[in-house]
């Protein structure tokens, strides 16, 4: 059991040193949020304004500005505002289901860079949004300042998952392994040499001679003896054995 608790400390501690290593190489991640809203055009009359908030229930014109904010065009000024490099901000948008609301999230390597694109893009994608979508106005609900959050995985849990995961694995090999030779010492062992020794586990504690009608070394037996003289009977195999002989 201590060799088995060995190894699997030692393939834990094997895992933890890569998992740190890549967690030193790994930039962190940071996520900010925001919520805008398409309205109707203040210039509408109530009557038209009506028929575009029923219009804009089936999500057609949310989903327009969604694409808008997610092009790449935004990025190169998004990056400049954050201080980052382009390659690194991930843009997303979705419509929140049945409503006139839109969710805008921009990922990136700092908390106050992805508040910062966020916002640049917003600012920049908004006329062509009202430009595309219809005659709608946009309307800030939830500003990007103050949501970033970090996106990435605790280092410490990661830390805590990866040592037990090693601990689990090496361990379960080990015991594998251990099993595989401790069945193959229980194994009994059985020569033709005319030289039977007493086998593990038959309840013989004394050794056996060779079988009936054979001498040391396939000789002839000596003084005539059958098996049953001085040597004792033959062994008698464990059941099972493939080399058990059935009687005759």
């Amino acid at each position: 059991m201590l060799a088995i608790l060995v190894t699997g400390l030692i393939t834990a501690g094997i895992a933890l040193a890569a998992t740190i290593f890549v967690i030193g190489t790994v930039q962190p991640s940071y996520t900010a949020k925001s919520q805008v809203a398409l309205t109707p055009n203040a210039q509408l009359t109530p009557e038209d304004k009506a028929s575009y908030w029923e219009a804009l229930g089936g999500g057609q014109a949310g989903r327009i500005a969604a694409e808008v904010f997610q092009q790449d065009q935004w990025k190169t000024a998004a990056a400049a505002a954050a201080g980052v490099n382009p390659s690194s901000i991930i843009v997303t948008a979705g419509v929140v289901e049945s409503t006139a609301l839109i969710n805008v999230t921009v990922e990136t390597t700092s908390p106050q860079g992805a508040e910062a694109a966020l916002a640049k893009i917003i600012t920049d994608a908004t006329p062509v949004v009202l430009k595309v979508s219809g005659p709608y106005d946009l309307q800030v609900v939830q500003p990007a300042a103050g949501t970033a959050v970090s996106s990435s995985i605790s280092s410490s849990q990661l830390l805590i998952v990866v040592f037990i995961g090693g601990l689990l694995v090496g361990s379960g090999a080990a015991l594998i392994v251990t099993r595989a030779r401790s069945r193959n010492q229980d194994e009994p062992e059985f020569y033709d040499t005319g030289e039977f020794r007493a086998a593990q586990g038959s309840g013989y504690n004394r050794p056996v001679g060779p079988p009936p009608g054979r001498g040391p070394q396939g000789g002839p037996p000596p003084n005539g003896n059958n098996g049953n003289g001085a040597y004792g009977p033959p062994p008698r195999r464990p059941v099972g054995d493939p080399r058990a002989q059935p009687p005759r």
